[in-house]
C-alpha cells in the first residue's frame, strides 16, 4: 500500500525533496515515487510520449509518496532495481538516500569496506585458480590452450581494472563554480537534470544512475561506462569458468584424478554463483542503457506510463492513491481467477489418477490372496521344490528371489575380506546360503559351493593386476606388430635412437680424447665437451627432423595415431593409452614413436595460427571496449 499522508517541503518551496542525509538548501527535482511497472491489469509502456505528461525536470506536486521499501523476498518484483544489492543490509551497508549506520567488527574497524574487499578478492582468488589448475590442464589437452588462456587473462585484468576504478575514483560531481553558475541562472533552485544530491557527497551527481553498496560508492556520468563494463567482465567470468570447469571436471573424474575434480567442483560452485548473481543486474542495466534511462528514472518511474479503459496513455506518477489501488486490485483478482480456472481444469485428471491408483491397489490386495501354480522357469530361480509346486503368489516369488541375491552377495564379500583363500566353515556357509528346511547334504548345497568356487576364481582373475604378473609371463602388446612394421618403413628411427646418447641411463657419454687434449689441463677439456655435446645435440635434431618427415607417408605410423586418437582393436581410448605406456617401458623405438615422432605429426601450425590471431582479435576487441573508458563523456548542458 502506498503512503496517503499530504508533505510540504521544509524549505517552503512546493515541490523541491530534500532527501535524507543531504545537506539542506540542496534541492532534488525527483517527482513521486514509487511506482509500480502494471497498474490495473493494462500493460504498461515506457518511453511513450503522453501529451498529459508535464516536462520531466519540472517541479513535482505538494504531495510526496515514499517509496516501497526494498527486502530480499521483494527481488522478483521487476521495480527492484539490483537483486544482489537488495539483500544487503541498508542499515550496516547504506543506500542512496541514507548514509550506512556506524558500526565496527570485533578488531573495532568498519564494515563498509568488507563488500568491495570481497568482491575484489573472490575475483582475484578466481583468477588465481585459473592459472595454477584449470590453464594447466588446457594446455596439455589442446594446443591452443595458450588462446583461452589469453583470452581470461584480458577478462580479469579488464574487470579488475574497472572494479577499482569504479570503488576509488569520482563517479561525476558537479563542480562548485558549475553549480553556482546554474543557481544564479535557475531562480527556482532546483538541480540540473538527472542531477541527484546523496548523502556520500557534497555536490550532487551528474547523470546519477544509482548507489552500489558492493563498491560503496555511486554510479554516475564518469563510472558509468566502467560499471557496465565491469559487470560484462565479471558475468563472462562466470559462464565462462562454468563451461571449462563443467568439461574438465568431466575429463578429470574418468582419468581417476579425483582431489583435481574436487578443486574443479569447488571454482564451478563459484563461477555458478557468481552468473546467477550478476546476469540479472547487467541485464537491467542493459536494457536501460538500450533506451537511455537511468536506474534512478527507472525506480522512480519518470518514463513510464498506463492506459486507461478509453486508451490513453497515462503518466504512473499522475494517478492519485485510490486509482492505483483499485488497479491493483483488480489486477489481483483477475490473476486469482485465472489461476482458480486453471485448478479446475485439472480435476477431472487429478480423479482419475486416484481412482486408476485405487484401482491397482485392489488388484495388489487380491494377487495377495491369490495361490496359482509356479512355471518351470521361477522354480528352478528359486532352486527349491518342483515344477508346478504351489506358491503364494508372483509377488512371494519376487521378494525371495531378491533375498537370495542379497545373501550372495554377502557370501562374496565375505570372500573378498578373507582374500578369497576359500576356506570357509561349512556351518557360515550353511547359514548364508541354506534355506530353511534345507539340509548339509542336499543337492542344492552342492550346486551352490560349485557356483561360489567359480564365482572365487571370477573375482580372483579381476583382482590379479598385470603387475603382479612376471614380465616373461604376459602377453605381447597388441600394439607391438604395428611398432614392427613402422621401424621397417621408417629406417631413421634408427638413427634417432643411435643419437640418442647420453639422453638415456644405458647410453652414457663415451669421448676419444685426442694428442692434443692429452698434452692441456683437465680444466681446459671442458671446451672439447660442450663442443661434443652441441655436436651430439645436433645429430639428434637433424635425425628426429628426418624421421617425422619420413613417417608421413608411413600407413603403420597412421594407423598408430588413430589408434592413439580414437581407440580400437576392440579396446577404448583410455585402454590405448595403458597400452602405449607399457609398451614405452619396454622398447625404445616405441618410445622414440610415440613420444618424438607422433606429437610432431599431430601438430597443427595453421590451426595454432588461427586460434593465436582469434586470441589477438579478442585482445584487440578488449583493449578497444576499455580504451572507451579513457574518453571523457559527452556533457549535456541542460544535465
Amino acid at each position: 500500500m502506498r503512503g496517503k499522508t499530504d508533505q510540504k517541503d521544509k524549505s517552503g518551496r512546493e515541490g523541491l525533496l530534500d532527501e535524507p542525509g543531504a545537506e539542506p538548501g540542496v534541492a532534488s527535482t525527483l517527482p513521486v515515487p514509487g511506482r509500480p511497472k502494471t497498474v490495473g491489469g493494462v500493460a504498461s509502456e515506457r518511453g511513450e510520449s503522453v501529451q498529459s505528461a508535464p516536462r520531466l525536470s519540472r517541479l513535482a506536486s505538494g504531495t510526496h509518496r515514499p517509496p516501497r521499501s526494498a527486502s530480499a523476498a521483494s527481488c522478483a518484483d521487476p521495480q527492484e532495481q539490483q537483486c544482489a544489492e537488495e539483500e544487503c543490509d541498508a542499515d550496516e551497508c547504506g543506500d542512496e538516500r541514507k548514509p550506512p549506520a556506524d558500526s565496527v567488527d570485533c578488531f573495532g574497524n568498519d564494515k563498509r569496506p568488507y563488500l568491495p574487499l570481497m568482491l575484489f578478492g573472490t575475483t582475484l582468488i578466481g583468477a588465481l585458480h585459473m592459472l595454477m589448475i584449470q590453464f594447466p590442464l588446457i594446455r596439455d589437452e589442446l594446443s591452443w590452450g595458450y588462446s583461452i588462456r589469453a583470452f581470461f587473462l584480458c577478462i580479469y585484468v579488464m574487470t579488475l581494472s574497472c572494479l577499482v576504478y569504479c570503488v576509488l575514483c569520482d563517479p561525476g560531481k558537479l563542480p562548485v563554480k558549475e553549480m553556482e553558475v546554474f543557481v544564479q541562472t535557475h531562480a527556482s533552485g532546483e538541480l540540473p537534470r538527472r542531477c541527484h544530491k546523496m548523502w556520500l557527497f557534497k555536490q550532487p551527481i551528474r547523470r546519477y544512475d544509482h548507489y552500489c553498496r558492493w563498491l560503496t560508492n555511486a554510479v554516475g556520468l564518469l563510472n558509468h561506462r566502467e560499471f557496465v563494463l565491469m559487470l560484462a567482465g565479471l558475468l563472462t567470468i562466470g559462464l565462462g569458468g562454468c563451461l571449462v570447469d563443467f568439461i574438465l571436471v568431466v575429463w578429470t573424474s574418468s582419468e581417476g584424478r579425483h582431489f583435481t575434480g574436487f578443486l574443479l567442483i569447488m571454482h564451478l560452485t563459484y563461477s555458478v554463483i557468481l552468473s546467477l548473481l550478476t546476469g540479472p543486474i547487467l541485464r537491467l542495466h542493459i536494457t536501460f542503457v538500450s533506451r537511455n534511462e537511468l536506474a534512478n528514472e527507472y525506480k522512480h518511474n519518470l518514463f513510464q506510463v498506463v492506459r486507461d479503459a478509453t486508451g490513453t496513455a497515462v503518466q504512473v506518477n499522475e494517478l492519485d492513491d485510490a486509482e492505483f489501488n483499485a488497479g491493483r486490485q483488480c489486477q489481483a483478482m483477475a490473476d486469482k481467477g485465472l489461476k482458480d480456472s486453471n485448478r479446475t481444469q485439472s480435476l477431472p485428471s487429478i480423479a482419475y489418477r486416484a481412482e486408476k491408483s485405487e484401482s491397482k491397489r485392489g488388484i495388489f490386495k487380491s494377487q495377495q490372496n491369490c495361490s496359482i501354480p509356479e512355471s518351470d522357469e521361477v522354480t528352478e530361480a528359486r532352486g527349491i521344490g518342483t515344477a508346478g509346486s504351489p506358491c503364494r503368489c508372483v509377488q512371494g516369488v519376487c521378494f525371495s528371489l531378491f533375498e537370495r541375491f542379497k545373501e550372495s552377495r554377502q557370501h562374496l564379500f565375505i570372500l573378498q575380506a578373507r582374500g578369497f583363500t576359500g576356506l570357509l566353515e561349512e556351518q557360515k556357509v550353511m547359514k548364508v546360503l541354506s534355506p530353511s528346511g534345507v539340509g548339509p547334504g542336499s543337492d542344492q548345497v552342492v550346486i551352490f559351493r560349485a557356483r561360489v568356487a567359480q564365482l572365487e576364481m571370477k573375482l580372483a582373475e579381476k583382482l590379479l593386476t598385470p603387475d603382479d604378473v612376471p614380465e616373461e609371463e604376459r602377453a605381447p602388446s597388441v600394439l607391438q606388430p604395428l611398432v614392427d612394421a613402422a621401424v621397417k618403413e621408417v629406417p631413421e628411427l634408427q638413427a634417432v635412437e643411435d643419437a640418442r646418447m647420453g639422453m638415456t641411463e644405458d647410453k652414457m657419454y663415451v669421448f676419444q680424447m685426442g694428442n692434443a687434449s692429452g698434452k692441456q689441463a683437465i680444466y681446459r677439456r671442458k671446451y672439447e665437451v660442450m663442443g661434443m655435446v652441441l655436436t651430439q645435440q645436433e645429430e639428434f635434431l637433424k635425425a628426429s627432423r628426418k624421421a617425422v618427415k619420413s613417417a608421413k607417408s608411413s600407413p603403420a605410423i597412421k594407423e598408430l595415431m588413430e589408434l592413439k586418437k580414437n581407440g580400437g582393436l576392440g579396446m577404448t581410448k583410455k585402454g590405448i593409452a595403458k597400452e602405449i605406456s607399457r609398451i614405452e617401458a619396454n622398447d625404445n623405438m616405441a618410445a622414440i614413436i610415440f613420444r618424438d615422432v607422433i606429437p610432431k605429426l599431430e601438430e597443427n601450425p595453421l590451426g595454432d595460427a588461427l586460434g593465436y590471431l582469434s586470441a589477438t582479435f579478442l585482445l584487440i576487441l578488449v583493449l578497444a571496449l576499455f580504451s572507451l573508458c579513457l574518453v571523457p563523456p559527452v556533457i549535456n548542458p541542460d544535465e
